[in-house]
């Protein structure tokens, strides 16, 4: 995995997976898939200082066809061809393979597309469905979302589980529960939490997975 915080852009950090990688032949056709909304072959990734851009990567490495798409309709395209060994059911009801599907993820935002099969063929529904309002299910969520509404106004479902989401949830919990705790990142309130060595690293980590079930079950 390439870091961005050691390549100023994309291309930069492209070219070091080349110089890695191809060094046996050329790469001439490529499709990338990037975290953002895509707009005429471009993307400003989101929560990341890279811009994808096919036209700036063609000129740079000569691609003969180049494609960008966002990463969860990449995603969701893969969706039929899932097996019963990359599944596990929940909810105890046998799946409707008719049904659209739907496809979501925490990175640096929320990623959100869905699989629909349809009389004139199947398609994605690729989406910005990470910014919808964070629903709460509970007094205890109601009091974390608004302290964080406080600070950001909108409270996204992205704000919260992506990004810096879990350390938001981190600092909220603390101030709530009036409880100095140190300043940590998200691998290591994670860390933490999964060692039961920090209150507030897991119930930040309980409260980041409850909604993103809310999250995902809405969706559903």
């Amino acid at each position: 995995m390439l870091d961005d915080v050691e390549y100023r852009q994309f291309g930069d950090a492209l070219d070091a997976f080349f110089k890695g990688h191809s060094a046996d032949h050329l790469v001439r056709h490529a499709i990338f898939g990037a975290a953002g909304v895509v707009e005429r072959e471009c993307c400003a990734l989101t929560n990341n200082p890279w811009i994808v851009a096919a036209d700036e990567l063609r000129g740079r490495f000569d691609f003969s066809a180049i494609h960008v798409v966002n990463d969860f309709e990449a995603l969701a395209w893969s969706l039929p061809h899932l097996t019963a060994k990359d599944l596990r059911l929940i909810g105890g009801q046998k799946p409707n393979t008719a049904a659209p599907m739907v496809v979501l993820g925490p990175g640096t935002g929320l990623g959100v597309a869905a699989y629909v099969h349809g009389k004139r063929g199947d398609f994605v529904l690729h989406s910005e469905g990470g910014h919808a309002t964070l629903p709460g299910a509970s007094s205890r969520e109601d009091a974390i979302i608004a302290n964080l509404r406080g600070q950001f106004g909108h409270v996204s479902a992205e704000r919260v589980l992506s990004g810096p989401g879990l350390e938001n949830l981190y600092r909220v919990i603390a101030s709530l529960d009036s409880q100095t705790v140190a300043q940590r990142t998200a691998a290591q309130i994670t860390k933490a939490a999964l060692a039961n060595r920090c209150a507030v690293s897991r119930a930040a980590l309980d409260t980041f997975c409850g909604l993103l079930g809310s999250v995902a079950g809405n969706l559903a």
